[in-house]
């Protein structure tokens, strides 16, 4: 078993609190699958308890709640969670589930059944615009970024192919990798890709 934790640190640098996976009760978490620092409160998801737990910038305990669906990522909202279910984590038929606190759930969009399915976590998962509040997530194994609007609702899904890009050749075996999209931000006036080869 793994032990995962979280490190709170001041501006200069200084320890404040650490966080330390001690088991599936309450008040605890097992692993971390995806987390979000929202405004002073740290969220983590724990698939193996199939809860979210939260907690102050102190790393006390403020709540937990089960979660009815497992995802690899997630995006809390205001009054809404968006969760990104990569095909066989969850029975939905489709990889991106809008729930609305109210308990309203919007599905969207169908991955391409010839892409990998599973349990693939994204290490940056959901990424907020910081001009407009807009979410971008990166689909692993692709050219796509699916983009949503502040609320969760989605807007589409824009594919980069980088395949007619010049590709440095330093050997033979280059010519039977292909460059897919790793981490995307969507700056103010940028946009910024960090790609790697998969062969």
């Amino acid at each position: 078993a793994k032990d995962f934790e979280v490190k709170t640190l001041s501006f200069q640098g200084k320890l404040i609190s650490i966080l330390k996976s001690s088991g599936s009760g309450p008040r605890e978490f097992a692993q971390i699958e995806d987390f979000q620092v929202k405004e002073d409160t740290l969220i983590i998801q724990d698939n193996v308890s199939g809860k979210q737990i939260y907690f102050n910038n102190k790393g006390n305990f403020i709540k937990e709640f089960k979660l009815n669906k497992l995802s690899t990522n997630f995006f809390r909202g205001n009054d809404f969670t968006l969760y990104f279910l990569n095909g066989s984590i969850s029975s939905s038929d489709k990889d991106f589930l809008r729930i609305s606190d109210d308990g309203k759930e919007t599905g969207f969009l169908t991955i391409d059944e010839n892409l990998p399915k599973g349990r693939v976590r994204l290490l940056h998962g959901f990424v907020k615009e910081q001009s407009t509040n807009n979410l971008t997530l990166t689909l692993p194994f692709s050219y796509d970024v699916a983009f949503f609007d502040s609320l969760g609702s989605m807007h589409g899904l824009k594919t980069f192919d980088f395949r007619n890009q010049p590709i440095e050749k330093n050997n033979d075996e280059k010519f039977l990798q292909v460059p897919i999209i790793n981490v995307f931000f969507s700056l103010s006036k940028l946009l910024l890709f960090n790609s790697f080869f998969w062969n």
